[in-house]
């Protein structure tokens, strides 16, 4: 059947279905040469979408391939897929380094991970997160634990005692951690600034 078989609304939509396939097509050509010309914008999504499809067939492999291109290009995301992919397949070693890369790019979830397995016994590194954290505007000190209301109409929402009902708790105590000397306290936050200053002007 073709369009010409077709009138009304069912016309209208093949027509448009057309088109849509036509401007899609035409995306992936304008993004291809921009990337043949080096542009990183374009590189990345290439890459991103890459990994994404290839993770979705569950082709851990070519996603791997493809996370590493977007990490490159200096992608977070990309860095805690990898982090992800290699936890998956039990490879400590290489999870734990995408994940101090991701937070050296100033993934904040990352750092907060750190601290809590990779980084856990060196009370000097957590704070020196810490600090990078507040740079970026994250206290991870502060704790985020909230009732929220479980079932009824307001389901999912902060827990009102007007409304009363079944509730539940959500969210991170923050991290607790023992103080360090003046002096280390001194020397943590300059690396943090230092580590600070590489995010904001790479």
């Amino acid at each position: 059947m073709t369009t010409t078989d077709l009138d009304g609304v069912r016309l209208e939509w093949a027509t448009a279905y057309k088109t849509q396939l036509l401007n899609a097509e035409r995306e992936v050509l304008h993004l291809n040469e921009a990337a043949r010309l080096g542009w990183a914008d374009a590189r990345l999504d290439i890459a991103l979408d890459k990994a994404q499809r290839a993770e979705h067939r569950g082709d851990h492999g070519q996603a791997e391939h493809w996370y590493k291109e977007a990490a490159g290009l200096g992608h977070m995301e990309a860095m805690r897929s990898l982090a992800w992919l290699a936890q998956g397949a039990g490879d400590e070693d290489t999870a734990r380094h995408w994940n101090h890369q991701a937070a050296l790019h100033g993934d904040v979830d990352a750092m907060r991970d750190l601290i809590d397995e990779d980084d856990r016994g060196n009370l000097f590194q957590n704070w020196v997160w810490i600090y990078l954290a507040e740079h970026l505007g994250s206290d991870l000190r502060k704790s985020t634990l909230r009732a929220y209301h479980d079932g009824g109409l307001y389901t999912g929402q902060e827990y009102d005692d007007d409304q009363g009902g079944p509730l539940y708790v959500a969210g991170d105590e923050g991290v607790q951690l023992e103080s360090l000397s003046a002096l280390d306290d001194s020397r943590a936050r300059q690396a943090a600034q230092e580590l600070f200053s590489r995010i904001s002007y790479p």
